[in-house]
């Protein structure tokens, strides 16, 4: 049998028809969908029952119990599995999904037939979990029955999608992190570990040699770096509209992320950060090499409905590949044009520390600042989304942290007010606060702020004694210990108190989620006095 070949193991998707038990292999199922209202085909098949829309697509949908000639039942219909194959798509009606399992293919019972239907029972494996036996299908079989109109698959990039959350769970640690923005009325994306941070308000100062995607200079740490327009860096022609269509040096301050060229620094001037998400790598779609475009700037794209799934309309946000602009020789001879005329000025002695901080790089850590009664820091790497506040139906005790549920992704995520939860005063949040996102092993928690201000590099110090009045958690423990970063919110350099949001989210778990389900498990010694007490009151 060779079972302990790990080699020969695979992940198969076990689903239900009825009464069939039935798997596919992982790689060839690209997700499942509730069984809607099909569209006619132009064909004769009585088992293909129509064109499922998937997201534009027509894909057929193949009913296998009418298939093997059984009787039709229209109540086993409540969902599609989409079947990919070899840049091919169809779907198989199914009752319900079951769970995914791993098992030695070697130990497959192989079905042999003569004739088209029966070759798409490929053998029967067992579950190892279950031990239960399950009827495993042919992805190439089924592409090839006759009179099945299979279509194109318009995403071959796309690998398959969960089919519980378990699997969605396990793919949470593959993501990267994408921050969202808006620049004259266009949707980019760059990921935040490969810029060096973002300025929410970056002034300018006028210069007599700005031209083109040059605006002038901004001032960064203490010092000016020039800044760039990002949509005429690109040279994209944007129609006029609501949004600025030409930023000139005398606008109002507007957002910006920093990029590194190295001694030097430029901002990249945009009109708004709208969120920071986390995705799949398969969901990229790499862009054709146009001679317009600038590829080595602009290498992929994701359409908006892959990351907002309720939103299911044709923008897509262009990828920003900081590498590709660093390595620019214009962009580079700018940047270092700007710092060496920064290095002729007379800078005091004490600046010196600010000077060394533009190449610490390699030591510093990001970190996301955001408003919560006062400025407060959470290392970036322990966010997994950034969500606005919006949709949670505040229905419990303002003494409660726990704010109530707010659903995303086809999760039911619990939302606690950090302040409230720290000891703070409980914060007033609205339309323009955020929720920081935690992915513990089984549940996701949502912790509630104010407004992020920006994503800085910070200079970590050792613990020390928490400034100010002591803070005394829920729990009546002191937190008498902190650690502090050095960051520069605007142009001001400050001392934040550094936040675990996974501690504190595993705090909030451990001391609500939990304490709910140990109240199941009594004693029996604890059920007799509970009893003892319901007899006496009555």
């Amino acid at each position: 049998m060779n079972g302990g070949n790990s080699n020969s193991d695979e992940v198969f998707g076990a689903f239900r028809l009825g009464s069939m038990a039935l798997a596919l292999p992982m790689d060839m199922l690209r997700e499942v969908v509730p069984f809607t209202r099909l569209q006619q085909l132009p064909t004769a098949a009585p088992w293909v029952l129509g064109g499922l829309d998937l997201r534009g697509v027509l894909v057929p949908v193949v009913d296998l119990s009418v298939l093997l000639g059984q009787t039709e039942q229209a109540n086993h219909r409540q969902c599609v599995v989409v079947v990919a194959h070899e840049g091919r798509l169809a779907g198989i009606v199914a009752t319900a999904v079951d769970c995914l399992f791993s098992a030695n293919t070697n130990q497959l019972n192989a079905f042999h037939s003569t004739d088209a239907v029966g070759r798409v029972a490929r053998g029967s494996l067992q579950n190892p979990s279950s031990g239960k036996l399950l009827s495993v299908l042919c992805a190439q079989a089924l592409m090839a029955l006759p009179q099945l109109p299979a279509v194109s698959d318009p995403e071959p990039h796309r690998q398959s999608h969960a089919l519980s959350q378990e699997h969605a769970s396990a793919e949470e640690h593959h993501r990267v992190p994408l921050l969202l923005m808006r620049s004259q009325g266009l949707l980019f994306a760059v990921n935040p570990e490969e810029i060096e941070t973002t300025m929410p308000r970056a002034q300018l100062k006028s210069k007599d040699v700005c031209n083109g995607h040059y605006k002038g200079n901004a001032i960064y740490r203490e010092r000016e770096i020039p800044a760039i327009s990002l949509t005429d860096y690109l040279n994209f022609g944007v129609e006029a509209g609501p949004l600025k269509t030409n930023m000139c040096v005398g606008d109002p301050a507007q957002p910006a992320f920093v990029l590194r060229f190295g001694q030097g620094a430029m901002a990249v001037l945009i009109d708004e950060i709208l969120d920071i998400v986390q995705v799949n790598p398969n969901q990229l779609i790499d862009l054709p090499n146009i001679a317009v475009l600038k590829t080595k700037v602009l290498r992929q794209t994701i359409a908006v409905h892959s990351i907002y799934p309720e939103q299911p309309h044709d923008e897509h946000f262009y990828v920003i590949h900081p590498k590709g602009m660093v390595a620019d020789q214009g962009l580079k001879a700018l940047a270092d044009l700007v710092h060496r005329a920064e290095n002729t000025k007379d800078v005091p002695e004490e600046s010196d520390h600010q000077r060394k901080g533009l190449r610490r790089l390699e030591v510093d850590q990001r970190v996301i600042v955001f408003d919560m009664n006062g400025d407060h820091v959470i290392p970036i790497s322990e966010i997994a989304e950034v969500l606005p506040y919006r949709g949670v139906k505040e229905a419990f005790p303002r003494d409660n942290p726990f704010r109530g549920i707010m659903t995303h992704r086809n999760r039911a995520i619990p939302v606690v007010d950090l302040a409230q939860h720290l000891g703070l005063p409980r914060q007033k949040l609205n339309t323009s606060s955020n929720v920081l996102v935690v992915h513990l092993e089984n549940q996701p928690i949502g912790l509630a702020v104010g407004c992020l201000r920006s994503i800085e590099q910070a200079n970590w110090s050792p613990e020390v004694p928490v400034l100010g009045a002591a803070r005394t958690e829920r729990s009546g423990v002191n937190k008498l210990t902190k650690k502090l970063a050095e960051v520069l919110v605007g142009n001001e350099r400050k001392l934040l108190e550094i936040i675990s949001a996974r501690e504190e989210a595993q705090r909030f778990a451990e001391c609500h989620l939990a304490a709910r389900c140990d109240q199941t498990a009594l004693s029996p010694e604890q059920e007799k006095q509970l009893e003892c007490t319901h007899t006496a009151e009555a």
